[in-house]
């Protein structure tokens, strides 16, 4: 019960005032619903949901799991959405929970997967970096996010896959917010496997392209670009954007990177994309632009989580500016889009 002196207060989430120490028990209290996602996807229960309505009894035996809980768990998850139940008690995939599954594209399950096994720290790393600056996954694991990557292929693999699909839920809507005109080269830097790569080169059927990342990732890139289409127009690069980037493009691509990166580390990234392009080529950087107020942005929550994991940073517009400055280039325009990412397309100096 609140107290008399409580006052009301919105709640985003749930669209209704409740009590002031109403909403912030549910602040307190967040992670469990990401608990609750994490072990629905481990588990497998949206695909299975996905497939038939089922009982908790049924989704238990399934996946021996204990059915109270799992029931208990999946009434946590429907009062979010992500499942609904029937009046058989059955529980079907919600529309929220449909990017659950494993193979959708656009599939969250492997994010799921890894923010909760890999990605977000403790509350003690979390600690660890607001009093440090320093990043929480290089405290917990004696080595920074990429070298534990490259050690260990399993989570390299859902790593891979996790940008695999973010780069299918928002490549559409950013394809349409770049002027591709005038383009037939383009350097994918960071690129990962490929798959944003793989959909502008779907769109500009004369252009050819580089996919550069280090050797380990890149070396999963080529059924990917086979099956979209383009593999005779990519050439497949392994190497390290922080010594130098392959020159030549016309335009240098640039994806869901620096923003895991301190304005250090990204700089460097930067110049060397500068040293290597021709005075005629352009810059386009796919990331969020933060709002300088404090209004509700999708990316706040990633911007921490990236320092979390390798020291990043999501960026305001003048931040942008002065990162772009100090690597030779000048901000020519900013595109916002529909999804989180915007375009941002620089020129050099």
């Amino acid at each position: 019960m609140a107290l008399a002196t409580d006052p009301y207060v919105h709640d985003d989430l749930l669209d209704v005032d409740v009590p002031r120490s109403q909403l912030l028990a549910r602040m307190i209290h967040g992670g469990v619903l990401s608990r609750m996602i994490y072990t629905a996807c481990k588990l497998g229960l949206p695909d299975l949901c996905a497939r038939q309505p089922r009982t908790a009894d049924e989704l238990a035996a399934a996946t021996g799991a204990d059915a109270d809980v799992l029931d208990r768990y999946l009434r946590v998850l429907a009062a979010a959405g992500v499942f609904e139940q029937d009046g058989d008690g059955c529980f079907h995939l919600g529309a929220t929970g449909e990017l659950l599954q494993r193979d959708v594209p656009g599939s969250m399950w492997s994010l799921a997967i890894l923010g909760a096994e890999l990605l977000e720290p403790t509350p003690a790393g979390a600690l660890y970096s607001a009093r440090t600056g320093r990043p929480a996954f290089d405290h917990a694991h004696g080595c920074s996010l990429y070298e534990h990557l490259a050690a260990d292929p399993d989570d390299d693999a859902l790593f891979a896959r996790a940008m695999t699909a973010r780069a299918a839920r928002l490549h559409a809507t950013v394809i349409d917010a770049v002027d591709w005109t005038g383009v037939r080269h383009i350097i994918d830097v960071g690129g990962n496997q490929g798959a944003f790569l793989a959909a502008v080169l779907t769109h500009l059927t004369d252009a050819t392209g580089v996919l550069f990342d280090q050797p380990h990732v890149v070396a999963g890139a080529t059924g990917g670009l086979a099956a979209a289409g383009v593999a005779d127009r990519v050439d497949v690069t392994g190497g390290d954007f922080f010594r130098a980037v392959p020159p030549g493009g016309d335009l240098y691509l640039i994806a869901n990177v620096l923003w895991n990166w301190s304005d250090e580390r990204a700089g460097e990234i930067l110049r060397h994309c500068r040293a290597a392009m021709a005075s005629t080529a352009r810059l386009i950087i796919c990331e969020p632009v933060l709002p300088d107020d404090n209004r509700p942005h999708p990316s706040r929550a990633c911007d921490v989580i990236n320092l979390w994991m390798n020291g990043g940073r999501a960026r305001r517009l003048h931040e942008w500016r002065a990162l772009l400055a100090g690597a030779g280039f000048d901000l020519v325009q900013v595109a916002e889009t529909a999804v989180e990412w915007s375009v941002l397309e620089a020129s050099p100096r």
